[in-house]
């Protein structure tokens, strides 16, 4: 069975270049696309699906009057944690590799942080398992009927 991680390589100045998968496979990488915040397989035409893991940052955000005051969860990749996000090939091991994050990492971020139903709230962090890369949510403001 095959390994599947990423490591972030960053250039001097710390923006993201690109993204290596460590496997079996030599050269697989995924590359950012321009200004789409999405990312190309290079390298290995076989790979059908992959899940990842990230750090994101959760809140509410108000949808206004015209929803009736209704509130809805938002969320994106926070990028201060993008070291943390890891890809996998089984939906099992990235589910394992989010808890360790949750007990490890994510708990002491959280430490001090109120809920995101309080008027105080600021987000909390979360350690989410996305299909494909992670990216931010929802795509687009929810409309209730």
């Amino acid at each position: 069975m095959k390994k599947w991680e990423a490591s972030l390589i960053e250039n001097s100045s710390g923006e993201l270049k690109k993204i290596r998968i460590e496997s079996d496979d030599p050269n697989i990488e995924l590359r950012p696309l321009e200004e789409s915040g999405e990312y190309e397989i290079i390298g290995c035409e076989r790979i059908t699906s992959i899940i990842s893991v990230s750090v994101f940052m959760i809140d509410q955000s108000y949808g206004g009057p015209e929803e009736g005051g209704r509130w809805y969860q938002t969320g994106y990749p926070d990028c201060d944690y993008e070291r943390f996000t890891r890809l996998f090939r089984s939906e099992s091991r990235a589910r394992h590799y989010a808890q360790r994050l949750e007990y490890h990492l994510i708990r002491h971020l959280n430490k001090g942080r109120p809920s995101i139903s309080s008027v105080l709230s600021q987000g909390r962090y979360e350690a989410l398992v996305c299909d494909g890369m992670p990216k931010a949510f929802p795509e687009e403001r929810p409309y209730y009927e």
